[in-house]
C-alpha cells in the first residue's frame, strides 16, 4: 500500500524506453498500469556524388521497404541535391541500394549496408561514374565517297584519336 515509481528496467529490443510512472497502491484493489513502448528511430543521410566528389542530385535509392528520391517524397529534412535524408527509420540494420542513378550516370551495382541506432543518424556515400558511349568516325574523299581516307586525328570532349593509333578502335 503506497505509491510507487515503476521504471522499465529492461526494454525490448527496437524500441525505447517509457517514462517512470508514479502508480498508488491501494489496500484490497488491483492497480492497472498500461505501458505503451515507442519504436526506437534513427535517421540516415545518403550522400551521392561523381567520381570528382561533386554532388549528384536525382538519384533514387531503397532501404528496407522505404523507397525514395533525391529531393522527392521520403528526403525529409534536406533540399540539397546530392543529399537525401530520412527521419524516423527503426532501430536496426539496413542495406541501402541505389535504384536509379542521375541522367547521364552508371547507378552504383553494390549496396551500403548501414545500422540505424535510437537516436543517432547513420550515414551512406555512393559514388557514380558516367555513362560511355562508343563513335565512330569515317573520313572520305569527296571526289569518292567510297574511299576511306586514314592519318586524320580527332578530338571529342577533350579526348584526341587519330587513325591507326592509340584509342581507335579499327
Amino acid at each position: 500500500v503506497g505509491d510507487y515509481t515503476l521504471t522499465e528496467s529492461t526494454t525490448p529490443d527496437g524500441y525505447l524506453a517509457v517514462a517512470d510512472q508514479t502508480i498508488t497502491i491501494t489496500e484490497g484493489e488491483r492497480t492497472g498500469v498500461s505501458l505503451v513502448d515507442e519504436t526506437a528511430t534513427g535517421t540516415l543521410v545518403i550522400t551521392k556524388t561523381d567520381d570528382q566528389g561533386n554532388a549528384l542530385g536525382g538519384a533514387c535509392f531503397t532501404v528496407g521497404d522505404v523507397s525514395v528520391c533525391d529531393d522527392g517524397d521520403g528526403d525529409t529534412a534536406n533540399t540539397t541535391p546530392g543529399t537525401i535524408q530520412i527521419d524516423g527509420l527503426a532501430a536496426g540494420d539496413y542495406d541501402v541500394t541505389e535504384t536509379q542513378a542521375p541522367e547521364g550516370y552508371v547507378a552504383s551495382a553494390d549496396p551500403v549496408s548501414i545500422s540505424i541506432e535510437a537516436g543517432g543518424q547513420a550515414s551512406a556515400t555512393f559514388q557514380n561514374s558516367q555513362e560511355t558511349g562508343q563513335i565512330q568516325i569515317t573520313k572520305v574523299d569527296i571526289a569518292d565517297v567510297g574511299t576511306p581516307l586514314g592519318g586524320a586525328c580527332f578530338t571529342v570532349a577533350g579526348q584526341t584519336v587519330c587513325d591507326n593509333g592509340d584509342g581507335d578502335g579499327d
